[in-house]
């Protein structure tokens, strides 16, 4: 995962969250992207919570976890 890189997400919900979440939640954004999910038409409030729902299915709740996530096991619409 490039880490130089990360989605930004400009929201008050956003915000006002610590930054270790911040960071969770667009690497998770940057995940969703690398997957080829489109997010360029998504609101920042919704690509907050397309990232939120990502972490939460793939119970990742640190940074460090991502290598447990098995996205063949979820089901992406």
């Amino acid at each position: 995962m490039d880490y130089a890189y990360l989605p930004d997400i400009s929201h008050k919900t956003f915000n006002v969250k610590s930054d270790k979440v911040k960071r969770l939640i667009r690497e998770s954004l940057q995940v969703i992207e690398m997957l080829g999910i489109p997010t360029d038409d998504l609101s920042d409030r919704r690509k907050e919570r397309l990232a939120m729902t990502l972490l939460a299915v793939g119970d990742v709740k640190k940074s460090s976890e991502w290598k447990k996530l098995r996205i063949g096991t979820m089901f992406i619409l």
